[in-house]
Order: C-alpha cells, then sequence, then structure tokens
C-alpha cells in the first residue's frame, strides 16, 4: 500500500478477510465488496457482488471527450467550481459508448464522480445520444453503481439495461429498463445475484484517479 496515496480511510472486516486500497479504500472479500469512497460524502459507497473481467466487456475510457463534457455540464448546472476532495481535485468522469439501437451509431454512457454527482449508493449515470458535433441527454439515471449490462432483449429496437443499486439499507439489486420510445423507463427490480445475461459496459474497477478531470461551468 502507498501510504502517501490514502487520503482517508475507513477499513473492515468481512467474512475474516479485508484489504485496505488505496484512494477508494476498499475492503474486498471473494463473494462481496464494500466500497469506501472519496467519490460520496458520506464515505460509504456501494455494496456489490464482486466480478471478474470477461470477453465482451466494455470498459471505461480514459480519453477526454470535451463534447461529452460540455453535455454532462450543461445537465448539471450546479457544477460551477471545484469542490475539495482527495486534496482539492475538481470532479471526474468515465464514459464508454456501444450501440444500443443497431443504427451504426454508439450512445455514450458518462458516470461523473465528485460530492456533487455521487451520494452513499453510487454517482448518477447519463446517456447520451450523438447530435451532431455534440451530445443529447437521452437518460439521467439516479445514484447507481457500475458496470450496466446491456442486454441481448430488446424494446422498440433499444437494448434493455440492467442497472445496479444498493445503499440507504436496501439490498443490492438490478433495475431493468426499457425503452419507450422517447427513454428508458423501469420496468421490474431483480436481486442483485445472479447477474442478468448480457454484456457489462463501464466494467472493471477503478479509482478516483483514473477518472477524467471535468472542469465546472461558468
Amino acid at each position: 500500500m502507498n501510504a502517501g496515496r490514502i487520503y482517508w480511510c475507513l477499513a473492515g472486516i468481512l467474512k475474516g478477510c479485508f484489504l485496505v486500497d488505496v484512494s477508494r479504500c476498499c475492503v474486498y472479500s471473494s463473494y462481496t465488496y464494500l466500497y469506501l469512497s472519496l467519490m460520496a460524502d458520506a464515505g460509504i459507497y456501494a455494496w456489490g457482488p464482486a466480478s471478474a473481467l470477461t470477453a465482451g466487456d466494455v470498459t471505461f475510457d480514459r480519453t477526454p471527450n470535451p463534447a461529452l463534457e460540455d453535455a454532462i455540464r450543461e445537465e448539471t448546472p450546479e457544477y460551477t467550481e471545484i469542490v475539495e476532495i482527495g486534496g482539492g481535485a475538481m470532479a471526474r468522469y468515465l464514459h464508454a459508448s456501444v450501440d444500443l439501437n443497431d443504427d451504426g451509431v454508439e450512445e455514450t454512457f458518462a458516470y461523473p464522480l465528485g460530492p456533487i454527482f455521487c451520494g452513499p449508493g453510487g454517482c448518477n449515470l447519463m446517456l447520451f445520444a450523438r447530435d451532431g458535433d455534440g451530445y443529447q441527454l437521452i437518460n439521467n439515471f439516479p445514484i447507481s453503481q457500475l458496470p450496466v449490462v446491456v442486454s441481448d432483449a430488446r424494446t422498440q429496437g433499444w437494448a434493455d439495461l440492467f442497472r445496479p443499486e444498493s445503499g440507504g439499507g436496501a439490498a443490492p439489486s438490478f433495475v431493468r429498463h426499457f425503452f419507450d420510445g422517447e427513454r428508458y423507463v423501469d420496468a421490474e427490480r431483480l436481486p442483485a445475484e445472479p447477474t442478468p445475461p448480457g454484456t457489462a459496459v463501464l466494467a472493471g474497477d477503478f479509482t478516483l484517479e483514473d477518472g477524467i478531470p471535468l472542469a465546472p461551468g461558468d
């Protein structure tokens, strides 16, 4: 462990085995994990089932996307100043793209990181469609965990989505969403295990430092 990178840490014991990670502070076991994170003001970021990357998963992209950053700021007008987290770093974001409706143009998931965007159960998840040189919002999902599972099942030509949720004392679960012709809407809530079949998007382990810096708006 690189002690110089630890901003603050909450350690715990889970099933008799723990490992405290840098920056994000994680408590791991072979079955479940507990994120104790700087991303959320309350410290506890998310419960969720441990999973490894598999073939076909879509990991997060570390390439800055100025047009996407403009779209995130447009949907979050309250983000106008750098929030003092982790030594005064600005908010960050992850993104990944996948074609949800087989039209040959990929939609983009954006996952901003920081107190303005996150709470004890995760962070807001935004879904955008390309709009010329920019992006148009399809959905701004509430506090979510990762990864999102893109199903092979389709509604009105768009892939169904499974979005992980937990926090606030609620048991971990997946929310299934289907496309109603304009946006994704809730369909049902399913247990966290087993993980629904499909392609995991925004998959992989990450810390706040892996996110792309997101400058605040005016």
